[in-house]
């Protein structure tokens, strides 16, 4: 998925279990945030950094610039 200004791609690496992005332009990836739990889903990049839904966690948002994902909505676990 393209950033806000189509300057960088963000992914993810089932290789590494992480977001990264790289600029269009070429260079090396660079690691966003790492995903250890679940399923990693579908992602949006906007303003308010990437944001990305994780089977058994909820719906993660991280900056752009890296760092630890926050909850923005949780999934509760089965009793």
């Amino acid at each position: 998925m393209f950033s806000p200004d189509g300057q960088s791609i963000a992914f993810f690496s089932n290789v590494d279990r992480a977001v990264k992005k790289i600029a269009v332009s070429g260079g090396a990836a660079v690691t966003i945030c790492p995903v250890d739990v679940g399923t990693f889903g579908r992602m949006n990049w906007d303003a308010s950094g990437i944001v990305f839904n994780q089977t058994g966690r909820g719906i993660m948002r991280v900056s752009a610039n890296g760092g630890q994902p926050e909850a923005l909505v949780s999934v509760k676990t089965a009793s």
